[in-house]
């Protein structure tokens, strides 16, 4: 649980890149 709130952030972003990519839909519309 030593996550900083950014690095979160980088993350979700990084699953959303792939979702877009796989053409899965995201969370954030």
């Amino acid at each position: 649980m030593g996550y900083k709130k950014n690095d979160l952030n980088l993350m979700n972003e990084e699953l959303e890149n792939l979702k877009y990519r796989m053409g899965l839909p995201t969370l954030q519309s």
